[in-house]
């Protein structure tokens, strides 16, 4: 719990936020930062099934999602979408 008090505020996470991700919950960052971190925040946390860099801005918009959750590769299969 300090933990995730200690994320949600460096992320400055609120009750209006969404944070949005696709990542195994095994995963300190699926557990930390995508469920307990928005939870001790009153914030929402949306867990999609899969990852698809082709659909994550289609599917980050359809959550209303303020914040995202990424991890490893993902972060240059998003960076090096077509703008």
């Amino acid at each position: 719990m300090t933990a995730a008090l200690s994320s949600s505020e460096t992320w400055h996470l609120t009750d209006a936020d969404v944070k949005y991700g696709a990542v195994p919950l095994f995963h300190f960052s699926g557990m930390l930062g995508l469920l307990v971190s928005p939870m001790q925040a009153g914030a929402t946390g949306v867990l999609d099934r899969r990852f698809s860099a082709s659909q994550f801005w289609d599917r980050v918009r359809a959550h209303g999602a303020t914040t995202v959750t990424l991890v490893g590769a993902m972060i240059m299969m998003v960076w090096n979408l077509p703008r």
